[in-house]
């Protein structure tokens, strides 16, 4: 995938933005993550009618990048746009990545485990693993929720 395909088929938007796309749109806080997510970048494929399809969403922390669960509008699920904006912004993103899991929904938590774990990505379970891209007080803000790295 190119940079020329991928900005013509997804576009970067704000929490502002990208709420006022989706009616029932709720900030990374609303939905129990640490406070310190509430301004994410969202990574969103449109339709030819400006509809949001897909997101996710990532921030950047300096030596690493906080990276979102990927969301399909229920109009558009089975359309592969889920896969795509994942694509998109992982290809954006040149350092380790963390996310943590808190399903929504009918998802389960052992079904997003699988899909991390799949990707190649692994479970953070100390500080030792992550010592290297973040300080112990940041590593207990993240500590809420099951956390994971990629590379």
């Amino acid at each position: 995938m190119t940079w020329f395909t991928v900005l013509k088929e997804i576009s970067l938007l704000e929490d502002n933005q990208l709420r006022n796309k989706l009616p029932n749109f709720q900030t990374a806080q609303e939905k129990g993550y640490p406070p310190m997510l509430d301004n994410l970048t969202f990574v969103a494929e449109l339709s030819e009618g400006g509809e949001v399809m897909a997101y996710t969403a990532y921030m950047d922390f300096g030596r690493f990048y906080f990276v979102g669960n990927g969301q399909s509008v229920p109009k558009f699920k089975g359309s592969n746009s889920w896969r795509k904006v994942i694509s998109a912004r992982d290809a954006m993103l040149n350092k380790p990545k963390i996310t943590l899991l808190n399903p929504k929904g009918s998802t389960s938590l052992s079904r997003l485990h699988s899909t991390v774990i799949n990707r190649g990505w692994s479970k953070v379970e100390s500080y030792a693993d992550v010592e290297d891209i973040m300080s112990e007080p940041m590593f207990t803000q993240f500590s809420v929720l099951p956390m994971y790295r990629g590379e």
